[in-house]
């Protein structure tokens, strides 16, 4: 089974190098960029029309951390296992190098697989029961890195047509964090869809009679 709370952050970095910020926590980084975004985002440049735009994607999952408890929370009253995903991304926009940074991470601690504790290691339910759950983890991550490189490809043409009839690098970058804005929501349901397949009463009966 599956619990998943999707949390966007979009954040517009247009003219600087993002070096220095490996340093920085998610928080301070998020601020900072803000805060030069605030300060700069009516400061307009000659955009290079030669330059021809492009985009990197970056994915930054975490191995799933594991605890057993007591009740299983994922939604369903006889739940034996839950993964528990929680994800962000980045958005960055260079009008210099006319590039844009996407960057997809899991939030700390997460993803977070939880098991009925009185399922014993080793046990044949706790093994079916692990397995089900990292089916769950590798599927979110399969999903994301098979579209959201799609989505970048969208977003490329996007900017290059703007670019070539003139805009700005404000309307370049708003027209960019609106058309990924729509398209990861869009990515978020598919991923929904693609993970009720792995469950239902059918599986939950399945599941059942191999460990009878």
């Amino acid at each position: 089974m599956k619990y998943i709370k999707i949390i966007l952050i979009v954040i517009f970095f247009i003219v600087s190098d993002n070096s220095f910020a490996k340093d920085l926590s998610e928080l301070e980084y998020y601020n900072l960029v803000h805060e030069f975004f605030n300060k700069k985002a009516k400061t307009e440049f000659n955009l290079d029309k030669s330059i021809r735009p492009t985009a990197e994607v970056k994915f930054d999952f975490s191995v799933p951390t594991y605890e057993q408890v007591p009740v299983v929370n994922c939604g369903h009253v006889n739940a034996g296992g839950c993964t528990h995903w929680k994800h962000a991304y980045q958005l960055m926009v260079n009008c210099l190098e006319n590039k844009i940074y996407i960057r997809y991470f899991n939030l700390p601690n997460f993803p977070k697989v939880t098991i009925l504790d009185r399922y014993e290691m080793g046990t044949k339910i706790f093994d079916m029961t692990i397995k089900h759950e990292m089916t769950h983890v590798q599927l979110f991550r399969k999903t994301y890195k098979k579209l959201v490189p799609k989505m970048a490809a969208f977003a490329v043409k996007e900017y290059e047509d703007m670019l070539m009839s003139g805009k700005s690098c404000s309307e370049i970058t708003s027209s960019i964090s609106n058309l990924i804005s729509s398209y990861s929501k869009e990515i978020d349901y598919y991923s929904k869809q693609q993970q009720d397949l792995i469950d239902g009463t059918e599986h939950y009966n399945y599941q059942a009679l191999q460990n009878l």
